[in-house]
């Protein structure tokens, strides 16, 4: 969708997606993720890290351990942690 915009287009850009970071903790702050939707489960959303557990995210608070902060690269239009929380 148009959260990531510039940096992946849905004109001819594609996603190749590497399950096996996640499970051996090596994504960090900066790294493209695809992961479930928190609102509708059965879609996924593409957005970049932006802190990991133990930072802290200003009006929020420190990121829980076992969680992310995701935001999108176009944050006019993008919904992430920013509404639903790490």
């Amino acid at each position: 969708g148009p959260s990531m915009l510039p940096t992946i287009s849905a004109a001819g850009d594609i996603v190749l997606m590497d399950r096996f970071s996640p499970r051996f903790k090596l994504v960090g702050v900066g790294d493209i993720v695809v992961c479930k939707s928190p609102t509708d489960p059965a879609q996924t959303v593409c957005k970049r890290i932006a802190a990991v557990e133990g930072d802290e995210v200003p009006g929020f608070g420190r990121v829980p351990r076992g969680h992310v902060w995701i935001l999108g690269d176009n944050p006019d239009n993008s919904t992430d942690s920013r509404y639903y929380g790490p």
